[in-house]
This record gives structure tokens, sequence and C-alpha cells, in this order.
């Protein structure tokens, strides 16, 4: 059984296991001073203890929301990208109107639209706050919709990456909350992103993403986590774009790089 636990906590009677990058005991149930440490739903360590397992675990639960009318017509706008066939779409309405289930109610209408099955929601930190607000998000907007949902820290990335470099787990769709904090090309964080969003790949090859922030960026050079999508709109291929900032200047954009 894996555990979620805390940074530089070593619970007694379980061990970090290198290849599947978690702490685990291993038996039929946790013993009592390890239950605190229980894996949650939709965590890392719940997602690779049902790989494990070969079972899928119970979804999380909460007090339902009904979705506004901003966030339904929101997600009906994600819907309606997804089937002109983009990539990904940008969700950058003001703080505080509902981003969080405009995304969920998205990424569920998608996989039904497309026969998807997985979803995966990077947050920012403190991470101790982010993934429990996004795992009671999608308990409260309608549930999982039967879907495999993984929440993840963007410092937990690395995670997901197989020895080749490359993501070990291709998702249907991706939410990039706080999506402004992939504007550095050079962070490690932005490197993994772009991996695990496949934003070098074809857009039939890729998941679909939804970028959510309400500050985009202090300048067009730092939307680089849409360059992909930049790209596709300009008929080009993805590498034409990784550069943001350069390729900006070419077609004309008078920036200072």
């Amino acid at each position: 059984m894996l555990e979620d636990v805390p940074f530089r906590c070593t619970p007694p009677g379980s061990r970090y296991y290198r290849g599947i990058r978690a702490y685990a005991y291993v038996g039929r149930q946790l013993p009592a001073h390890l239950e605190m440490f229980a894996s949650k739903a939709y965590s890392y360590a719940r997602w690779t203890e049902d790989e494990l397992n070969g079972v899928r675990s119970r979804g999380a639960q909460a007090a339902p929301k009904t979705p506004r009318p901003l966030q339904i017509e929101g997600a009906r706008g994600i819907a309606s990208a997804y089937k002109s066939g983009w990539r990904g779409i940008l969700v950058s309405d003001d703080m505080g109107v509902g981003k969080t289930g405009t995304a969920v109610l998205g990424a569920k209408a998608i996989c039904h639209l497309g026969g998807g099955n997985t979803i995966l929601v990077t947050v920012d930190r403190p991470a101790r706050i982010t993934i429990p607000a996004w795992r009671d998000a999608i308990a409260a907007y309608g549930g999982d919709g039967g879907f495999r949902w993984l929440i993840m820290s963007s410092d937990q990335l690395k995670k997901l990456l197989g020895p080749n470099g490359q993501s070990r787990i291709h998702f249907d769709v991706v939410i990039n909350d706080e999506a402004h904090q992939f504007r550095h090309i050079t962070s490690d964080r932005t490197r993994y992103m772009r991996r695990i969003n496949k934003l070098s790949a074809p857009p039939h090859k890729a998941p679909f993403v939804i970028s959510l922030t309400a500050t985009p960026g202090h300048h067009p050079a730092e939307y680089t986590y849409l360059s992909s999508l930049l790209a596709q709109i300009h008929g080009e291929s993805p590498a034409a774009w990784a550069d943001l900032g350069a390729r900006l200047v070419d077609i004309g954009l008078p920036l200072d790089v």
C-alpha cells in the first residue's frame, strides 16, 4: 500500500521505493500508526497503488456544487475547441469566478466526446492546499465521471518521466492550473511539463491541454506554455514556436530579447 508522505518525513515501518518514486508499506492493511499517511484519491500514490494492485479505488466525496452559467458556458467552449480539432485552450477568466469548476466540467466533456479516460491536473504551490482543493472540486462538480484523475504539483512532474526522459503515461486531457508558472522555458518544471503535455508532438498525438490562469504573463513572450497552440493556429510545426520570444520577433512583434 502506498502512502502520501510529507516532505522529509519517513514513517516507521514504511520504505521509499526508487522504482515507483514513492513510500510504500507491503501488506494487506496499513498499521494504525500509518493510517494517517494512507493514499488519497487522485494522488500519485493512489494512482501507482492502483496500478500495482490491478484495482480501481473509490474516488473522492464532497458536497455537490451547482455550476454557474459562466462555468457551463466555459465548459462548452472547451468542448467546442476540442471538437474543432484544436490541441488546447486558454481559460483566463478573472480570479474567483470558477475556472476550476469550468475545467473539471470541460475535461469530462472531452473524455465523453473522444472516449478518453485519463486526466492530469498540475497545480502550483503549496501542494498541501492546492491538491486537496482540486480533489474536492472534482468530487463536488459531479464526481470524477468514472475517469482516472491524477493531481500533482508541478514540482512532482519528474515522477511521470521514464528513463528516456519522456512521459510514462499518456493523458487524454491535461489541466495546467496557474499555467503562468510554466512561463520560463529553462526551468525544470516547464521542461517536464512540455514533455508530459507532448508539446513537440503533432496535435493528434498529444493530450488536449486546458491552461488556466487569470494572469497569463507580463508580456507575450511569457506565454510559452501556449507555444504549440499558437503554432497550430499559424499552421506551423511546434518546433518553430518552441522559443516563443524568438518566433514573435521573427514575425515582427517589437520585443527586446
